[in-house]
């Protein structure tokens, strides 16, 4: 009997090694029949045992590789056949329907949220879905039009419109900065947040101002963004479209209430960025606007003075201008 024992336990360990490479051999198989969208290798590999779920040295399952490259069918079937559709990429960094988003894949995201994806997924990153979508600069139409198609599933899915990153961004804030005005009224349809802070004290508005965004801007503005100052620098969104000689924002923010004597924590307002930044329209529109040109900074200057000191000569002359005249 002892003998016995010893021989099937011989006959194991000689064995193993050979199992676990055929083991290896399919799960290998099945990884790059998914990623290429292989539908008779993949179900070939399944057949013959392959664990649907076997990931690679790196993490990658099956369902990771299909859902990345789009492949809606292989997707389906792995789901059916069990895949884990939440499944953790290297401790955290990612899930199947974070892949599917990168690709800009509907169709697999619509399966993924069909049969349990976690629409709320928070990577180490702090991006959700909602966040990772929204950080897309996206230059084609159709690219966008996917992104709106993808928004709508996963808000329908349960996604927090207002979730914030490890930043404390928003999707709006994130969708504003990066320039896809549809995907902002979307989000604002959708009930997002206009006037939420992130961590720098930077709200939607503000960052559409920096990227120059005029239509974004716009549409925050109608949708009631505060033109109010940002926490940690006391500047405005009318301090950095002057600053940066953005004549149709400035036009824009004035149009809808900006305070053009608003001054900074140095002191600075509008009218010495512009002043200081040479630019001459820019401070023409706020001359206009009752800027008052004697306001001093904390060092005692005035617009005139900061113009002077740097040699702009014209910007000197406009600021002694009466604005009547302008």
């Amino acid at each position: 009997m002892r003998y016995l024992q010893s021989l099937l336990l011989v006959l194991a360990l000689l064995t193993a090694p050979v199992l676990a490479h055929a083991a290896d051999d399919l799960a290998l198989q099945l990884r790059k029949a998914a990623a290429a969208g292989d539908m008779k290798g993949v179900m070939s590999a399944v057949n013959k045992g392959a664990k649907v779920d076997a990931p690679s040295r790196n993490g990658m399952t099956p369902l990771m590789w299909a859902s990345q490259e789009g492949h809606a069918n292989v997707v389906q079937y792995l789901v059916a056949r069990g895949a884990n559709v939440n499944a953790d990429f290297m401790d955290g960094q990612a899930s199947p329907l974070l892949f599917a988003i990168d690709g800009l894949h509907a169709n697999v995201v619509k399966i993924l949220l069909k049969h349990g994806g976690d629409a709320n997924f928070r990577p180490r990153s702090g991006g959700t879905p909602l966040l990772r979508l929204s950080r897309f600069r996206l230059a084609e139409w159709d690219s966008r039009r996917k992104s709106l198609v993808i928004v709508n599933l996963l808000v329908g899915a349960g996604a927090k419109i207002n979730a914030r990153n490890n930043r404390d961004r928003t999707p709006l804030i994130m969708a504003s900065q990066s320039g896809n005005a549809e995907l902002v009224a979307l989000l604002l349809i959708k009930g997002a947040e206009a006037n939420f802070r992130d961590k720098y004290g930077q709200t939607a508005l503000m960052r559409a101002t920096e990227k120059g965004f005029h239509n974004i801007v716009h549409q925050l503005l109608a949708h009631g963004a505060s033109t109010g100052r940002n926490a940690t620098c006391g500047c405005t969104s009318l301090h950095i479209a002057a600053e940066s000689g953005n004549q149709r924002i400035v036009k824009l923010l004035l149009k809808f209430g900006a305070d053009v004597n608003e001054q900074d924590e140095d002191g600075w307002s509008a009218l010495m960025l512009a002043a200081r930044n040479n630019h001459k329209e820019v401070v023409r529109l706020l001359l206009k606007a009752k800027a008052k040109p004697e306001q001093k900074d904390m060092d005692g200057l005035t617009a005139a003075a900061m113009a002077e000191k740097l040699g702009y000569k014209e910007i000197v002359k406009l600021l002694a201008t009466n604005p009547e005249m302008l």
